[in-house]
């Protein structure tokens, strides 16, 4: 099992990589910038999970959508093992990264929404992890009064 302290210090990173990523200058355009995971900015290394954070466009049939998109993987595992991050783990980052309708215990997701799309990489997988997608609210959509 992964270790995570939620503390403080894990509370403020989960703010930052919240932060980058939201900002419209920094949303992610797949195959227009390279991979989230190699953008210092999208990452968060914390305790023995890696967490990859994006507000995602993309386009499909002339519409536009944005998504937040959050893959979590587990840096400690032994060599060939399929180890997977702690759901509670997971849900608990995608809440403190704006992903809602969680069901919470305390500060604890025990249980996602039914709004999140879900997958858990295969054992084909070069890293295991577990991936979850968010459509981000309409209002991200409309430039604010101070956005250029």
């Amino acid at each position: 099992m992964d270790i995570l302290d939620m503390g403080p210090a894990f509370k403020a990173a989960i703010a930052r990589l919240r932060a980058f990523a939201e900002d419209r200058a920094n949303w992610y355009y797949p195959g227009m910038q390279g991979l989230p995971g190699d953008n210092p900015g999208y990452v968060l290394d914390a305790g023995t999970l890696r967490i990859v954070f994006t507000w995602t466009v993309v386009e499909h049939l002339g519409q536009v959508g944005v998504f937040r998109h959050l893959s979590v993987s587990t840096r400690m595992r032994a060599p060939g093992s399929q180890q997977l991050p702690s759901r509670m783990h997971t849900y608990t980052v995608a809440h403190l990264l704006g992903f809602t309708g969680a069901r919470m215990s305390g500060e604890v997701a025990v249980a996602p929404s039914m709004t999140w799309q879900i997958e858990i990489s295969g054992p084909e997988a070069a890293i295991p992890h577990v991936m979850l997608v968010e459509r981000a609210p309409a209002e991200a959509l409309v430039p604010s009064a101070t956005s250029n």
